[in-house]
């Protein structure tokens, strides 16, 4: 079966510029092994987005943020904005960290604000696996 090059061609991204920008910063990507990382996944690669966050702890403050994505590119810049943020903030302040905003900050379409809240739910639930608490039915609107 021969592949069409004109089929095979990616479309271009339609993202806005800061969510283009967080597409392409890749320092945060991938997520160190260790006992010392709170992992936080949400989604599924059978719904087409799957997001891991890693977050080490250091002094009372999320001393490093990480992230892996199995989705589209508007799934890999909300993740990694979210991983920039994450990175010395401290916990208390991360479960203030929202989808609807993330989404918004990114000037993501309408159709990919639900990439933006699968970042969300990875994020508390990599601060859950540490024990942080966090307020799940004010976790979406602020």
């Amino acid at each position: 079966m021969k592949i069409r090059l004109e089929h095979a061609i990616l479309k271009p991204l339609k993202l806005g510029s800061i969510a283009l920008a967080c597409y392409h910063e890749r320092s945060r990507a991938g997520i160190p092994t260790g006992t010392d990382w709170l992992i936080g996944q949400a989604g599924s690669v059978r719904d087409g987005t799957q997001v891991r966050i890693g977050l080490r702890l250091a002094d009372g403050r999320i001393a490093d943020a990480r992230y892996e994505v199995f989705g589209c590119p508007a799934a890999i810049a909300a993740a990694a904005w979210a991983a920039n943020r994450l990175a010395g903030a401290a916990p208390a302040r991360v479960t203030r960290l929202y989808g609807l905003h993330i989404a918004e900050a990114l000037e993501l379409p309408i159709e990919k604000t639900g990439v933006a809240l699968v970042v969300e739910d990875a994020v508390c639930n990599a601060l859950a696996a540490g024990d942080i608490q966090v307020d799940r039915n004010s976790a979406s609107g602020g």
